[in-house]
């Protein structure tokens, strides 16, 4: 009864290439039988908009059951080159070697991450926690001025990226002015591209460095990343 009210809800307000639907997040083997009939239900209902779901298991995708899946940055590699239309993403759990934005990383790891989706072609991110001030499963509501980790739960900064402002507003952190920075430079490295091509783009972004950039290898050095962008 909701689907068609909805559907024609999104078609009036002229927004269908904007919107998008999922099913469950990072579903795992075990559970593929029960995931499969949940999506069969929204791809009846919604099959016309893009379904996408956060996903580390290549068997959903190669059966088809996810047509847009999220990879996390931990797994993205092993998509690249498959899928019609790479996403990537992180949370919580991408603590090790690749970027990411918690309290305790330096700006760099943070930024980084746009020179990655662009030398990868990357068509969108993901990431959860803009302005979840509250403990794991909503059970209690957070100062973020005073308790960062959603007590205890996730990383100190996960679950947001922002803080509450007067009036509503929010307030901007230092680690979402250098994640802007970071999509500032993928533009700039793309309007390069427009002017050099693509391969002399990736050259000049790697210039001086001795193993080329992956999502878990890249400089770990704000003087580069620096000296990156100026060139």
């Amino acid at each position: 009864a909701l689907a068609p009210k909805l559907k024609e809800y999104i078609r009036q307000k002229g927004i269908a290439d904007k919107v998008f639907f999922h099913v469950s997040d990072e579903p795992y083997p075990r559970i593929l039988r029960h995931y499969r009939k949940a999506s069969s239900i929204i791809k009846a209902n919604f099959g016309e908009f893009k379904i996408m779901d956060a996903l580390s298991h290549y068997k959903f995708y190669e059966l088809g059951i996810v047509q847009y899946p999220i990879v996390n940055n931990y797994h993205v590699s092993e998509f690249l080159g498959k899928v019609e239309e790479p996403w990537t993403y992180y949370c919580c759990g991408q603590t090790v070697k690749v970027s990411n934005r918690f309290f305790s990383m330096p700006s760099q790891r943070n930024r980084v991450l746009g020179c990655q989706l662009y030398k990868f072609d990357i068509k969108g991110f993901l990431h959860w926690g803009y302005n979840f001030w509250y403990t794991r499963l909503s059970k209690r509501r957070v100062d973020p001025f005073k308790e960062t980790d959603a007590g205890k739960e996730f990383a100190s900064g996960d679950s947001f990226i922002v803080y509450p402002g007067q009036d509503g507003k929010p307030l901007i952190s230092l680690r979402l002015k250098v994640f802007y920075d970071a999509f500032q430079d993928m533009m700039a490295l793309q309007l390069l591209e427009s002017l050099i091509g693509r391969e002399k783009t990736i050259e000049l972004l790697e210039q001086g460095i001795d193993t080329p950039i992956t999502f878990t290898e890249y400089p770990h050095s704000d003087v580069w990343q620096l000296q990156m962008r100026e060139r």
